[in-house]
């Protein structure tokens, strides 16, 4: 915008002046009448407007509010006047902004505090919504509405009202601790709001009552203007109404590294980014983004839950589904609850028939139905998932959530931001082109480190004087700053692009950088000019003049060129040649800037520059992306890119990591937009790229997935990534993630690489093996107690287990036996092998293994344990054989439940469960406690023989 400062002498581009005498005019003449302006002279001809302003009236940011909204001010300030609230326009001394409640006609100056608590009074404050949280009482009731549950409750009832008050206890005390646990676990706000919240949450610089004041960030309302400077972070969703030089960091919405300009113009239909809901954006400013150039002030238009932030946070709103097996347990159990239910139904009526008293009667029943219920498997899942989750923080990842570790096994899709997560997230010179050479940059993200290759072999770059001359001049015509902070950390500021200029010459041992201190004259970068030049002081009263922009731009400003060692006449063979090479740098996804200089002189400091070559910018992969890319590959899983980038560079980033391997599989998100959702379940099948998405979309790609059967993870690391994290089957967010993102993520990959996904599948597949394994075990040793009690009582013998004998079995007799097959080691070659679907963990062979072990060990303990009565033994030495036959076969089962290969756990467990046997035997106070009776060595052997045979 400025083109020329002194001290109240100012020139400044004004966009429409060019060849427009009447606008020139009316400029002048509004303008002449304003306090502090002692002079106007605009130039239709070169499109400028000279201003002489007294300094201690007006202000820069002053002029450029005045300048911002140059036509028909006068009918501009009475719409004004009439569209805001009384009192609002008179305040002197402070200058105009056109803006209001987000209309860019109105003319505002800021709120009275009166407006402002009106206003917040009648829309509220500007904060996310805290989503209905049922209380801790219901969630508690909540947890009895299970099938499984509600039969527990029932035995407790029962063995109280029939006089079994101990079983009632030790069946109630269970309950209780279940209903507790779950309750706790439930209902709590997530902590991805909590993350969108501190992003949304800083304190805000505002015009109040004609004066710049600091308010909270939940105090601002539509209307409000606020004042922008590099380092803040916005506040709320504003449209821009004046600025200087002003960029926005966008990439946590966007997912665009690239700062992006931002003016005043874009309201007035500048074209602009993609922003996070899919909109134009060069003129508006989106919370929890940060601006990293210049100064602007902008007026708040949307905030709280209408805000850019309050729509992530409505798509992030949804029950947390159960984990991919845990839920298909969850449905075999409460399917065994009910056929259990079914056979205690008719197991109480056989005994009514018999002439069993009602209590006696619902007593066997309620121990029948108790039986089926896999107690245990829930709290034995959890430890299965408790180990893999260990496990897999020593191999550089951290499960947030359990739920995570097996669902990762079952992945069958994998979606992957590119921003930080298949690249740096950090912009990096990668290539450099002069008249003379090509030259390669080495390194990666803002890390010093890095050499220069000529033609693939290494070189020192301050050998060559075009080299040296480009990265001096680039570091000094640079507003970024690095250094480290107090603890050794890396600390950047300013635009990812002068960012990347800056290490570029650090990596050349340049430690020269641009400054205001050195700086005679700064022409700043804006969306209009497209370019940045300064003036520094060069030693002996030297200046140094350096530029640097869009080649298109900066190129016909040189009328030389350094090469072969100096600076030469550029002619128009050179002008051709230079533009041919950024546009093959363009194709190739690089952000081109183009890089000048001369020595001070009398000439303006934009004119007769000497080129010196292009700089190639480009956010680079990460330097494992490939390799973890081909592996997931190899492991029989889809990736696909879905960005909110540009389609070029999205597809450029995907080739080089080998993911975009077919014609035709790039789909952006306009094409996505005019897809319905049964169409996009059509074509998602043959898409490896989704450019320009917005959060919206990628939510939709990630749902379309799983609508045609993919298990999916989504690995991310901005705002923009968090709600289709949450829609996907597991989230994945680096440790250098926002917040927002490693809220909703269930893994972290604690050392930021990719490898450890690859990781995570194959821990993820070895704990769902172990699953299996756990289920198979409980379910086999439920099945085996059901049929026994069947058995038994429809050949009218009495009880063969009590509820109290039926519990000890299924949560201390099972314990140890579980816990180990939960924590067995990865099966040699797990990852090369294709993704398990769910149904086919848990298919035909499962319940046949399940269902032929409970039949023969059910069987074989009735058998013994009619026997045993008929031969006149007492009651409690009949139930202890039949225990003891149960108890067998579970140690047998156990063994035929583990893995191939040798495993000192397995083993140590079932002896451990024999021992815990012989225990409940022997012990008096334990026997006693549970009914039983000692054996004798005859009948210890059989039932124990029996049990290990079948």
């Amino acid at each position: 915008m400025w083109v020329h400062l002194l001290p109240g002498r100012a020139r400044a581009r004004v966009a429409g002046l060019r060849a427009n005498p009447a606008r020139a005019a009316q400029l002048e003449q509004h303008l002449a009448g304003c306090p502090g302006i002692r002079a106007v002279a605009a130039n239709p001809a070169t499109g400028t407007a000279l201003i002489c302003y007294d300094p201690a009236v007006l202000t820069l940011q002053h002029l450029e509010v005045l300048l911002a909204c140059p036509d028909g001010l006068a009918e501009v300030a009475a719409a004004g006047e009439k569209a805001l609230p009384a009192g609002g326009n008179d305040r002197a001394g402070v200058p105009p902004v056109p803006a209001g409640d987000g209309a860019p006609g109105e003319l505002h100056t800021g709120l009275t505090t009166a407006e402002a608590e009106a206003r917040l009074a009648a829309l509220g404050p500007n904060a996310l919504a805290d989503p209905p949280r049922p209380s801790f009482l219901r969630r508690f009731l909540d947890q009895y509405r299970d099938v499984m549950q509600l039969v527990l409750v029932g035995g407790a009832a029962v063995s109280f009202m029939s006089g079994h008050r101990r079983d009632a206890l030790t069946i109630g005390a269970v309950l209780l601790l279940n209903g507790l646990i779950g309750a706790s676990q439930s209902g709590g706000s997530p902590q991805s709001l909590a993350a969108l919240r501190r992003l949304g949450g800083h304190p805000a610089r505002v015009w109040r009552d004609g004066t710049l004041a600091e308010v909270p960030a939940h105090l601002l309302v539509p209307g409000d203007l606020l004042h922008l400077e590099a380092g803040d972070r916005v506040p709320a969703d504003a449209q821009v109404v004046a600025s200087t030089g002003l960029a926005a960091d966008e990439s946590l919405l966007t997912g665009e590294c690239a700062a992006v300009e931002k003016s005043a113009s874009g309201n007035r239909g500048a074209s602009g980014n993609r922003g996070a809901a899919g909109t134009v954006s060069a003129g508006t400013v989106s919370v929890g983004t940060m601006i990293v150039r210049g100064h602007g002030r902008a007026v708040v238009t949307t905030t709280g839950m209408t805000s850019t932030l309050g729509r992530i946070a409505g798509l992030m709103e949804r029950e947390e589904r159960p984990p991919v097996l845990q839920g298909h347990l969850n449905d075999l159990g409460r399917r065994l609850g009910k056929a259990g239910l079914w056979v205690a139904g008719g197991v109480t009526l056989v005994a009514l028939v018999r002439g069993q008293g009602i209590a006696g009667a619902l007593l066997g029943g309620i121990s029948l139905a108790i039986s089926a219920i896999p107690e245990g498997l829930p709290a034995f899942v959890t430890l299965s998932l408790a180990a893999g989750a260990r496990r897999m923080r020593g191999e550089g990842g951290t499960f947030q959530r359990l739920a995570a570790v097996e669902t990762m096994g079952a992945v069958t899709a994998l979606c992957c931001d590119k921003t930080g997560t298949l690249t740096m997230g950090q912009m990096a010179v990668t290539e450099i082109r002069t008249l003379d050479h090509t030259w390669e940059v080495g390194g990666s993200g803002y890390c010093p480190d890095g050499e220069f290759r000529r033609s693939g072999q290494p070189v020192r770059p301050l050998a060559d004087p075009a080299l040296r001359l480009f990265l001096m001049s680039s570091a000094l015509c640079n507003n970024a700053r690095l250094g480290l902070d107090g603890e050794g950390a890396l600390v950047t500021q300013g635009d990812p692009t002068e960012l990347a200029l800056l290490v570029a010459a650090l990596k050349a041992g340049i430690r020269t950088a641009g400054g205001e201190g050195d700086r005679v004259l700064e022409l700043p970068f804006d969306a209009d000019r497209r370019r940045m030049t300064v003036a520094c002081r060069a030693g002996a009263g030297q200046t140094v003049i350096c530029s640097k922009g869009a080649p298109e731009v900066l190129l016909p400003l040189c009328t030389r060129a350094f090469a072969r060692g100096s600076a030469r006449k550029m002619d128009a063979r050179m002008r051709r040649r230079m533009l041919r090479e950024a546009a093959d740098m363009a194709a190739h996804g690089l952000r081109v800037l183009a890089v000048a200089c001369r020595p001070g002189g009398a000439v303006g400091p934009e004119q007769d520059l000497v080129l010196l070559g292009l700089a190639g910018i480009v956010d680079p992969p990460r330097p494992e992306a490939a390799a973890a890319v081909s592996r997931c590959q190899a492991a029989g899983i889809r990736v696909v890119m879905v960005t909110g980038d540009h389609p070029a560079t999205a597809a450029t980033v995907a080739r080089r990591l080998g993911i975009a391997a077919r014609e035709g599989s790039l789909l952006t998100g306009d094409q996505l937009a005019q897809l319905t959702a049964h169409e996009l379940a059509a074509v998602v099948s043959q898409v490896e790229v989704v450019a320009r998405a917005t959060p919206e979309q990628k939510l939709l790609v990630v749902r379309a997935l799983r609508q045609t059967g993919h298990v999916v993870a989504m690995a991310g690391d901005g705002v923009n990534d968090a709600p289709a994290m949450r829609e996907s089957d597991v989230g994945i967010a680096p440790a250098d993630a926002t917040d927002v993102a490693r809220a909703a993520a269930g893994l972290i990959l604690a050392d930021s690489s990719l490898t450890t996904i690859v990781a995570a599948v194959e821990q993820g597949r070895t704990t769902r093996g172990n699953v299996r394994r756990t289920a198979g075990y409980l379910l086999g040793s439920n099945a085996a107690e059901v049929c026994l009690m069947a058995t038994s009582l429809l050949i009218g013998l009495p009880l063969p287990l009590l509820p109290v004998q039926l519990l000890w079995m299924n949560l201390v007799g099972d314990g140890l036996p579980a816990t180990a097959l939960g924590n067995q080691p990865s099966a040699p070659g797990l990852i090369s092998r294709p993704p398990e679907r769910p149904a086919e963990l848990l298919g035909p062979g499962f319940r046949r293994r399940v269902a032929g072990h409970g039949v023969r060990t059910g069987v074989a303990a009735a058998g013994l344990y009619a026997l045993a009565l008929a031969a006149g033994r007492p009651l409690p030495a009949a139930r202890t054989i039949a225990l003891t036959v149960l108890a067998a076969g579970q140690v047998r089962h156990l063994l035929a439940c583990r893995s191939p290969g040798p495993d000192k756990q397995v083993r140590t467990a079932g002896a451990v469960t024999a021992g815990l046997t012989l225990g409940a035997i022997y012990l008096p106070p334990l026997r006693h406690a549970l009914g039983l009776a000692p054996l004798g060595p005859g009948g210890l052997a059989a039932a124990a023989g029996l049990g290990l045979l079948v």
